[in-house]
């Protein structure tokens, strides 16, 4: 992710115990405590292992310090994110923005609060695909995608989708 942000000449920040000053500087990140990455940054993301140490390391205290119009992002694990810490903060400040790859328990059960959060968007975790695994015609993400662009294309319903008004997932098959 590092290496992707290089060339965008932003102020990059971050929050390792395995990475030095010295190897932040080559991505042209400075590090900096957690605290301070949620109280100053605009874009949260985090890449965080899952191990039994990162478990609800993300909650309350560290969401309450986001500024306006923030928006956190997860593609870390969803056990990280105390998520009804997550939600009581983006009902407070419904200019903040998460965007989820990932959650706890996944998928989520239908009637999750998050489904019905507006400033949340939940992706599909799919961090996992490679290049030629899209081009397996027998990987059921090709084939989730295919189908649905041959159902848009024919006018049909797609699999998957939001509901915009109510916030809840539609599935058809």
């Amino acid at each position: 992710v590092l290496e992707m942000l290089k060339p965008y000449r932003l102020d990059v920040y971050i929050s390792s115990t395995s990475m030095t000053e010295e190897q932040a500087a080559i991505y042209g990140a400075k590090k900096a405590t957690t605290r301070e990455i949620f109280a100053n940054c605009q874009t949260i993301s985090n890449h965080v292992a899952d191990l039994p140490a990162t478990k609800g390391m993300f909650g309350k205290e560290l969401f309450s310090l986001m500024k306006p119009n923030a928006t956190f992002i997860n593609t870390g694990r969803g056990a990280q994110v105390v998520e009804e810490d997550l939600i009581a903060v983006l009902k407070e400040n419904p200019d903040m923005t998460a965007i989820l790859d990932v959650t706890f328990p996944e998928p989520l059960p239908e009637n999750h609060p998050l489904w019905k959060c507006r400033n949340v968007l939940i992706t599909p975790h799919i961090s996992g695909q490679t290049f030629a695994g899209l081009k397996d015609k027998e990987n059921f993400f090709f084939q989730v995608c295919r189908e649905n662009l041959e159902n848009y294309l024919e006018g049909k319903p797609l699999q998957n989708q939001v509901d915009l008004k109510t916030g809840y997932r539609v599935t058809t098959n």
